[in-house]
């Protein structure tokens, strides 16, 4: 004997798709987003980092180590940097020919200078310095942390000494 079930074929859930629809589905979702970012790439607009109001130069200037002794002042041919703004400039940082660098942890106050030896430039590893004896400065730029928050650059070139 054969039973008959008057029970309706259930079906799963979601849309039925055949292979072709699948396909198309797989390969135009990705498409559609690498689309997006390059539509939106090639559209959008960078906005340029402010330009830092300051002044900065390379001089033979006396340094010695915060807390040490009079006596222990010596003579360094050092990048000076001036704030000349009415702005307190935090995350203050100086870059030798886009190579060497240094991080000043303290912020650089209204009309005060910051007097960095060029021996205290490092590589991004800190494992190469600055050696002013064999190397020589071309390019300097400054970047620091303005009182609104944006980070301002300041880019000079330097003109080599004539002899």
């Amino acid at each position: 004997m054969t039973e008959k079930t008057d029970a309706p074929m259930v079906r799963p859930p979601g849309i039925p798709l055949n292979r072709l629809q699948l396909t198309a589905m797989l390969v135009g979702i990705p498409t559609f987003f690498v689309l997006l970012a390059l539509g939106l790439s090639l559209t959008g607009t960078v906005r340029p980092e402010p330009k830092l109001n300051a002044s900065i130069r390379i001089s033979s200037e006396a340094w010695s180590l915060p807390n040490a002794k009079e006596s222990d002042v010596r003579l360094y041919v050092s990048v000076v940097l001036n704030n000349p703004t009415e702005d307190r400039w935090r995350n203050v940082a100086i870059s030798i020919n886009k190579q060497f660098y240094h991080y000043s942890h303290l912020p650089l106050e209204p009309n005060q200078s910051l007097t960095v030896p060029l021996e205290h430039f490092v590589t991004k590893g800190g494992n190469i310095t600055f050696r002013p004896a064999s190397q020589t400065v071309s390019r300097l730029t400054v970047f620091a942390q303005l009182p609104n928050g944006e980070r301002a650059v300041y880019d000079e070139l330097v003109s080599p000494p004539s002899h």
